[in-house]
């Protein structure tokens, strides 16, 4: 059976936040999750087999893990893509994580809408709200996508930014989309060191 949801989490270099990352997802049998290490040199795949080996009796759902020279989160994200089997994919870059479990969402997951946004809290408690005028604003992480929409779409290979490009390559498709207004993960912004910081400074 297909599974509902595969949870995509690139790594790199993230040992002190990875684990926190990683003990927010929800386990469910329905859900795959690919955890991509992109050439970490701390010890952050040693936290994620930890976790595999703690949790590996309580994950019913298929899991792979992959450590791969340094190639960028673009890369490790496709990668993901390339090997998700569920109906939906949504992604959670390692220092962020969940406050919400799924189930909220599964009335919006119904195989019809292309595009299920999410709200995002950061550091200072506030709340990024997603509706239609702001999704330009917030793009990346803050949603999930419906593989089958998806297709062959993937993430340019940019240093800085990447999301931008792929999600008006997914917005130009004319996606149904439905926005939940529900609070899925906490986003650690502002992150000073993080991709985002970089490119804005």
């Amino acid at each position: 059976m297909m599974p509902k949801i595969t949870i995509i989490m690139p790594v790199y270099n993230r040992e002190s936040l990875v684990k926190r990352a990683l003990d927010s997802l929800p386990i469910e049998k329905e859900f795959q999750y690919i955890i991509l290490d992109d050439g970490s040199t701390d010890g952050s795949w040693k936290k994620i087999v930890d976790w595999y080996e703690e949790n590996e009796n309580k994950i019913g759902g298929s899991i792979i893990m992959h450590w791969q020279k340094n190639e960028g989160v673009a890369k490790a994200m496709n990668f993901g893509f390339d090997f998700a089997k569920g109906e939906y994919i949504v992604s959670l870059s390692s220092d962020d994580y969940y406050v919400t479990n799924f189930r909220p969402f599964m009335k919006y997951l119904d195989g019809k809408n292309d595009l299920v946004y999410f709200d995002l809290q950061i550091n200072n408690g506030e709340i990024w709200h997603l509706d239609k005028e702001s999704k330009e604003k917030y793009v990346g992480a803050v949603k999930f996508i419906r593989r089958d929409f998806l297709g062959d779409i993937r993430i340019p290979d940019l240093k800085w930014h990447e999301d931008v490009p792929f999600s008006k390559m997914l917005y130009d498709k004319k996606p149904k989309e439905a926005f939940s207004g529900v609070v899925l993960k906490h986003y650690n912004y502002p992150n000073k060191g993080s991709l985002t910081w970089q490119a804005n400074n």
